[in-house]
């Protein structure tokens, strides 16, 4: 029965909501429940690259969730758990920001922040993580992580040039970004492969 509930609990709520929200904008339900490319006509492999680099943010997040859960159960006194929550929880707002374009149209109308603002919150966020976290990344091997940081710092930078040179940078800006998403991916499920091996 819990097992239930917690599947189908939310799972339902989503559905109800989405309802609503189609009733509320006069919007039909199934632009929200079907394929963008099905509902614009296009190329079903329009966007492939974003969505790789969502599956790519879907999957460190879901690994250091499980595995903060398992280290948490068989306790140890290390800092891997919370840092594994912590780094699972960030993922899943970086997946669902570039899901749904938080940091363009979301956080600006509602909370009046913009994208380079937006961009730089997550920075700090970042940086408070690593400060934090220090003792446990040293134990691991972060090559990739930081890897993950120059391509991350390398796309912002080809976003920045686009606007001021008036020319289209995507190959550079969106394969830096990819490349960052995939370091940053590989990093956390290889530490958490590297921590929940010894338990």
């Amino acid at each position: 029965l819990p097992t239930f509930i917690l599947l189908y609990g939310p799972t339902a709520l989503i559905l109800l909501a989405t309802l609503a929200v189609s009733i509320q904008t006069h919007a039909p339900f199934e632009d929200f429940s079907r394929d963008p490319a099905a509902i614009g006509r296009i190329s079903a492999f329009a966007g492939a690259l974003s969505s790789l680099g969502i599956l790519f943010w879907c999957a460190p997040s879901a690994i250091c969730l499980f595995s903060a859960a398992l280290l948490w159960k068989k306790g140890g006194g290390t800092d891997f758990p919370l840092f594994f929550l912590l780094a699972g929880l960030f993922t899943l707002l970086l997946l669902l920001d570039d899901l749904f374009l938080f940091h363009e149209d979301f956080f600006l109308k509602y909370f009046n922040i913009g994208e380079k603002k937006t961009f730089a919150i997550y920075g700090l966020a970042v940086l408070a993580l690593f400060y934090r976290f220090r003792a446990s990344i040293f134990q691991t091997d972060f090559l990739l992580l930081l890897l993950a940081c120059g391509f991350f710092g390398g796309s912002l930078l080809f976003d920045e040039l686009a606007e001021k040179l008036f020319v289209s940078l995507h190959p550079f800006e969106d394969g830096f970004k990819l490349l960052g998403i995939v370091s940053w991916a590989g990093y956390f499920i290889r530490a958490c492969f590297q921590v929940t091996r010894q338990i």
